[in-house]
């Protein structure tokens, strides 16, 4: 009899070498959880471990595997479900009336070259607010990018994409799934990149142990640059996306506020209301451009890793000017688009408050 392995006892490697090739994604697979009765229970991540990530129940705190049999234990280590690998795959599925099943929807392939030892990192931004040249600084550290761009409750899957055509039609590659959830996935020396405003799906990616380097800037900027970028990069989606475009420039971002309101740019104040309550690092656009960190951004890197601030200030002017995929030829300033109109636009829709909560 193949041996029985509690993946809480051994290290990562060993269970691998243990349980075989066909495992290796195991612990890096999202699974829809449920039963054949009352349909979905929630998402779960098998963390190497031995403990069950992100889904959150009494009854399934812990798993183990044995040959192709699942068990998951209770808060009080009793099994209180088994389930059986159908063929060869990462499916499973139990006996009995009420079908508990496990069924991958995402799976993330491991990085063949070897990591520095930071944790992973959540480069949570305001659109238009550095997400890019963070991930840029933390590329030339050697973090490897997971390939996903997170919302709170969808993601788009950019794996083997053109970084010029990440941001055409990027709906065509939009997944559901929880933030929290694809967090849960990320080993050491890891980032993603991600707009959440979502307050639960931050609780539980903090809980995970993911930092967040929360990117931030004027929203007046913000605007500006994102209607820029709707211009230059964004296919339009339909008719009324076209229109305000055709607009005459003397009110073409009045109405492309107007157009965005209860979307993109609702989008954009929910995510700096969210940042400005939350403790990571702010990282400010405006400190990333002059290459060069303050000290309260510097402590704030340092206390997720001692080497952190001081590897990021130096690859910081590395990267400043080098294309992403949202890179425009110059930054974009508030004073090219504002008028009366506008200025009553960004009070009356409450961004003025959220700018201010931001320190701006």
């Amino acid at each position: 009899m193949r041996e029985c392995i509690q993946l809480g006892v051994l290290l990562f490697d060993k269970c691998m070498q243990n349980l075989g090739s066909e495992n290796a994604h195991l612990f890096r697979t999202v699974f829809k959880y449920g039963s054949t009765m009352y349909g979905l229970y929630g998402d779960m991540v098998l963390g190497v471990d031995g403990l069950v990530r992100y889904y959150s129940h009494p009854n399934e705190r812990r798993y183990e595997l044995c040959d192709d049999r699942l068990l998951f234990f209770n808060e009080v280590d009793e099994v209180t479900a088994e389930l059986t690998r159908v063929g060869e795959g990462q499916v499973f599925l139990s006996g009995g009336l009420q079908r508990v099943f496990l069924l991958p929807t995402l799976v993330l392939d491991e990085h063949p070259a070897p990591l520095p030892d930071y944790p992973p990192m959540l480069i949570n931004s305001i659109p238009k607010s550095g997400t890019y040249l963070v991930e840029g600084v933390l590329r030339h550290l050697g973090v490897a990018p997971i390939g996903l761009h997170l919302g709170s409750y969808i993601y788009d899957d950019n794996r083997g994409i053109e970084e010029a055509d990440v941001h055409r039609a990027p709906q065509s590659r939009r997944h559901s799934l929880p933030a929290g959830a694809l967090a849960a996935l990320m080993g050491r020396g890891e980032c993603v990149v991600g707009h959440i405003e979502d307050s639960f799906q931050l609780a539980a990616i903090d809980k995970l142990g993911v930092a967040k380097l929360n990117c931030i800037r004027d929203l007046r900027d913000v605007l500006i640059s994102l209607y820029r970028f709707k211009l230059s990069t964004v296919d339009p989606l339909d008719v009324e996306d076209r229109l305000w475009r055709a607009l005459p420039e003397s009110g073409r971002f009045l109405g492309f506020l107007l157009h965005f309101a209860d979307r993109d740019v609702k989008h954009v104040q929910e995510v700096a209301r969210a940042i400005a309550a939350d403790v990571g690092v702010r990282l400010k656009f405006e400190e990333l451009l002059t290459g060069q960190l303050t000290e309260d951004t510097s402590a704030a890197l340092a206390a997720i890793d001692g080497e952190l601030a001081t590897a990021f200030s130096t690859k910081l002017p590395l990267v400043l000017g080098m294309p992403t995929s949202t890179l425009s030829d110059r930054p974009s300033s508030h004073e090219e688009h504002w008028s009366a109109a506008v200025q009553d636009f960004f009070e009356e829709s409450g961004l003025a408050e959220a700018n201010r909560m931001l320190g701006y």
